[in-house]
């Protein structure tokens, strides 16, 4: 799996001129007032898309034949690809954290990171899911129709949303009740809920992954 993941690192090593541009952007962003969450969440977010690429690359050119007759196990390439996209999610949600924290603490004299930190990191779990979300669907229809399924997948469950506000709101479901229960476990409960919620998505999306590329015909 080392290889791989090195070989990874070289082709996302060749797009460093996007990298630069994009954290350059998102200084300039962050010195807007209360733009600091807005260009986590960006960085943060490119860096789950970021990695994507990488399977775009294997399959360029019929290499995934290629690929596969190395040395490696398709358990193993799973495995790299779900290691390195939450390695780089989490590598780019410190680089933004940072940027927003120097920037915001240059600006105003103050760091002022605790009054978001909460949603900080809900932007990083948001990330993960997102990532989570996107390798099967990757994996199984590579690139060109792995972005018009995430497109339909996603206004689907936009539909699915709104449908079930509307219906909650018909059917007189109390939402406040439930915001209540939220609030009576505390920022420590509720924190771990989403940090539990979001490990149940990743084992999820890992094992579905897993087994559409074991079924996979290259």
């Amino acid at each position: 799996m080392k290889g791989l993941m090195l070989k990874d690192i070289c082709l996302l090593s060749e797009q460093k001129s996007r990298c630069v541009m994009i954290l350059a952007l998102a200084v300039v962003m962050s010195m807007g007032a209360g733009k600091q969450l807005f260009v986590v969440s960006y960085i943060t977010l490119i860096a789950a898309i970021f990695v994507l690429s990488t399977i775009s690359y294997d399959e360029y050119d019929n290499g995934m034949p290629f690929l596969m007759a190395l040395p490696i196990t398709r358990k193993q390439y799973v495995r790299e690809k779900y290691v390195i996209s939450y390695a780089f999610t989490v590598a780019g949600w410190v680089v933004a954290t940072v940027i927003a924290f120097g920037v915001n603490l240059a600006r105003t004299g103050e760091s002022g990171m605790l009054e978001f930190l909460a949603a900080d990191m809900g932007v990083l779990m948001v990330a993960v899911v997102a990532g989570s979300f996107m390798l099967p669907i990757q994996i199984k229809y590579g690139s060109e129709k792995g972005k018009l399924v995430v497109y339909g997948a996603t206004g689907v469950f936009a539909l699915a949303v709104v449908g079930a506000g509307m219906y909650a709101k018909t059917a007189g479901f109390d939402l406040d009740s439930v915001v209540a229960a939220l609030n009576g476990l505390g920022a420590a409960g509720v924190a771990g809920i989403l940090i539990c919620v979001t490990v149940v998505i990743c084992l999820l999306s890992y094992g579905l992954s897993l087994h559409i590329f074991l079924k996979k015909q290259f």
